[in-house]
């Protein structure tokens, strides 16, 4: 049996299939095979808080409620993560970086009731502003369309939403060129300097 029947007979085990099917662009895969017998759809979550007990759990889940610093503005997240990972990458200091040029509204220090000064957001809030953020943003990280051969065989390959925002903003934000999204994060940047 050479390739071509193997696809026609649908053997994907088969020696050579998967590499001819993987030169086809998806719509000639699915004339071929139909559509996919299976799809996984693995959207990207933020990494997980480490509790005291050392269990991991995700800074926000479904039934948390909305947190204080609710956004789902992409250029609001940009700022938001610049801002995280400054503080993040200098602890207790100024959390000052090349794109987190100077404190913002979210890192500046205040004067808290007990005579404390420390910043007007916790970095953990922005933490879980930032998962809320993430989750409704809906970015796959992969998508798979799998066919199952009569032999057992699978056929795999990425779908056409891997890597890519699933909300219409968001997919939006990520076609502008990079200029664009600096300067949108910027004027975000600005305002939270400015404190709006």
């Amino acid at each position: 049996m050479n390739v071509n029947e193997a696809i026609d007979a649908r053997h994907l085990a088969h020696r050579g299939v998967a590499e001819l099917l993987d030169t086809f662009q998806e719509v000639q895969v699915r004339h071929l095979l139909g559509i996919p017998d299976h799809e996984v759809i693995e959207y990207h979550q933020d990494p997980p808080e480490r509790l005291a007990d050392g269990t991991l759990r995700p800074y926000w889940k479904v039934g948390d409620g909305v947190p204080d610093l609710a956004t789902t503005d992409p250029a609001e997240v940009a700022a938001m993560s610049h801002c995280i990972i400054a503080r993040v990458r200098w602890p207790g200091e100024k959390p000052i970086t090349e794109a987190h040029p100077s404190e913002c509204g979210w890192c500046e220090p205040v004067k808290r009731e007990d005579g404390s000064v420390g910043p007007l957001w916790s970095l953990r809030q922005l933490l879980v502003a930032h998962a809320y953020a993430t989750y409704f943003a809906g970015e796959v990280r992969c998508h798979l369309l799998i066919w199952d051969g009569v032999d057992g065989g699978k056929y795999i390959r990425a779908g056409e939403r891997d890597g890519r925002p699933s909300k219409v903003e968001w997919a939006e934000f990520a076609a502008l060129d990079a200029k664009e999204q600096r300067y949108r994060v910027g004027l975000v940047a600005a305002a939270l300097r400015e404190g709006m």
